[in-house]
């Protein structure tokens, strides 16, 4: 199975190429048109088990770059580099052990700073987006008694129309509370 993103791409070619005399002067110029071709490319997807490996590279990697010594990482910050998803791929990775490379006071290469300014927040922390509808339409109803047409009603607190709110409410298994 190919990988995720991955797709053939048409690319138009030309080649030049100088043919030299035994004298060692140019003796004129070929150019040859190709037609196209395929050229695979593939996206190069972080694996979660491969991060360990990832991650011993490039502290080898930045310990020579900036002349200081690593002996590794805190088991727990590597749970938490494997833990993400890296929708920024390798390069977001790269980024993040450079960071903390750089910010590095010991020998052991801590992610803490480097992780919060790139990462506000864990996985666990943020909340999906149904989590995060659920709870603005849930305080919308709050603020207005449970109302959710009219002027004083929840959908014009939350910009949307009265019958959207209450399919949204359906969907999400938001039910006003027994009195």
């Amino acid at each position: 199975m190919p990988a995720p993103g991955s797709r053939p791409l048409v690319v138009q070619a030309e080649m030049t190429a100088l043919s030299v005399t035994a004298s060692g002067r140019q003796a004129g110029e070929q150019r040859w048109s190709y037609a196209s071709f395929v050229v695979p490319l593939l996206l190069f997807v972080v694996i979660v088990f491969d991060i360990p490996l990832i991650v011993t590279h490039f502290l080898q990697h930045f310990q020579r770059k900036l002349s200081k010594t690593f002996k590794g990482i805190r088991q727990e910050d590597m749970d938490r580099l494997v833990a993400y998803s890296w929708p920024g791929n390798i390069r977001e990775l790269q980024n993040v052990l450079e960071r903390a490379c750089i910010l590095a006071r010991g020998a052991v290469v801590e992610f803490a700073e480097a992780l919060t300014d790139v990462h506000p927040g864990s996985a666990s922390s943020v909340p999906t987006l149904q989590e995060a509808e659920r709870t603005a339409i849930h305080k919308a109803l709050q603020t207005t008694g449970w109302r959710i047409g009219g002027s004083k009603g929840a959908a014009l607190l939350l910009d949307v129309n009265p019958s959207t709110l209450r399919s949204r409410m359906t969907q999400l298994g938001i039910r006003k509370p027994p009195i």
